[in-house]
């Protein structure tokens, strides 16, 4: 497998000679990097390539990690996150239609418009973290809850998930992402009161009532104690 090349591209303001070729001359454009991964049915080369780095050094670099991907079994393609983000959805046909529609109406209200830019290669933990941090006003005007953010979040990663399936990305960022906790457990005010208004819950003894003269008497003679109300004269 060819490693792939690195070369500068000529801008409009390069000199050119009367016949259209360059004239020698120290270039200001960017740099850029080619990689050649086969050949398909009929013949024709297939090229990845990716251009915009403002050094050489730069542009080897990200040459060395797109071969180490293509290595490793991953596509090297030049596909985006909103690209993909469609054909995922397209090919949900095991979900039922209203989620589909809420999978992607978060993608097209959230997703796509911060990360449909970036190529699915190139998507980093980063990327979402900017994302999340941005991305706190609703379509109404409102605050994000935790909740919304986490249901988003959901739809990227299990979409990512599929990406890894496929082996259009080595791993997926949305695992590296720590989010907000949906419910935060606050915390409880301490009141404090005074120790007249605290009740005395000690066990007290009960108060021994004392016994009437005439019950007594009754009470010794139902049980026949005779010496207690005295002998009676003949």
């Amino acid at each position: 497998m060819k490693h792939g090349s690195v070369n500068q591209r000529h801008t409009r303001a390069c000199p050119r000679s009367a016949n259209g070729t360059l004239i020698p001359h120290r270039c200001r454009g960017a740099w850029q990097w080619v990689l050649e991964y086969g050949r398909d049915s009929t013949g024709r080369r297939l090229q990845a390539t990716k251009s915009g780095y403002p050094t050489k050094a730069a542009a080897r670099t990200a040459l060395q990690q797109a071969v180490r991907m293509y290595e490793s079994g991953v596509a090297v393609t030049g596909q985006t996150v909103a690209e993909y983000l469609h054909i995922w959805l397209s090919g949900k046909h095991a979900l039922k239609p209203k989620t589909v529609a809420s999978y992607s109406d978060l993608s097209n209200n959230y997703l796509i418009p911060h990360l449909g830019h970036i190529r699915l290669l190139e998507l980093q933990a980063h990327h979402l973290d900017r994302m999340y941090a941005a991305d706190t006003i609703g379509k109404r005007g409102r605050p994000l809850s935790p909740s919304t953010i986490r249901r988003i979040h959901a739809v990227l990663r299990s979409a990512l998930n599929s990406a890894v399936k496929r082996r259009l990305i080595a791993n997926n960022p949305a695992d590296y992402v720590e989010l907000a906790p949906e419910n935060p457990q606050r915390p409880k005010a301490l009141v404090y009161q005074s120790m007249c208004s605290v009740p005395d819950r000690r066990r007290r003894r009960p108060t021994r009532r004392p016994v009437p003269a005439d019950a007594a008497q009754r009470n010794a003679t139902w049980r026949g104690d005779r010496s207690a109300l005295g002998r009676r004269r003949p």
